[in-house]
């Protein structure tokens, strides 16, 4: 658990981290953050290593949450940024140039200021929305630069952008949805 008055890394110098497994602890566990500012995480391949999923649980902050990793990405529970945006990243490396970004049932990103995820690989979304002043239209942008977008099959509305000029963005290389994943949408532009 990572906790802070103020912020988390840094956007010059983002907080690198790892969760792993192995003896003693055979399951890997989650990143849970808070700050009143922002969170800026890393989570980076040790030299000639597989890069390692980055599992989040709940982060919560008063400013920008930016992540990024150098392989999966995953949602547990809840990333929220209450004044301001959530950009997360699967950037993936030559050892796994397919990262993905998948959101457990039930898992939610929430953001004042708008939302961006990435993937190299495919992405699986749960519930994404936006949360700000109906007055100042956001973006909810998602891409998968070699996969697909689909729904994780958990009821939820995948895209959720009320105010009038908000804009949804969803750019894939294979398909988006599926009958086993649909997307499910509320914004006024897609």
């Amino acid at each position: 658990n990572l906790k802070a008055q103020g912020s988390i890394g840094s956007t010059a110098t983002p907080f690198d981290v790892q969760i792993g497994s192995g003896a003693p602890n055979p399951t890997p566990g989650v990143i849970n953050a808070s700050a009143g500012l922002a969170i800026d995480i890393y989570g980076p391949t040790i030299f000639g290593s597989t890069p390692p999923p980055l599992p989040l649980g709940t982060l919560t902050a008063g400013g920008n949450i930016v992540v990024g990793a150098d392989g999966n990405v995953s949602v547990a529970h809840l990333v929220q940024s209450t004044a301001g945006s959530v950009s997360e990243q699967a950037v993936g490396d030559a050892a796994d140039p397919t990262a993905t970004f998948v959101m457990d049932a039930g898992a939610q990103v929430e953001a004042e200021n708008g939302i961006n995820i990435q993937s190299a690989g495919s992405s699986v979304l749960g519930s994404l929305a936006l949360t700000g002043s109906p007055l100042t239209p956001q973006t909810i942008s998602v891409s998968a630069a070699d996969g697909f977008i689909a729904g994780n099959g958990d009821g939820q509305t995948n895209f959720t952008a009320t105010a009038a000029g908000d804009l949804v963005l969803v750019q894939s290389q294979a398909d988006t949805g599926s009958s086993a994943g649909p997307i499910m949408c509320v914004a006024p532009r897609l």
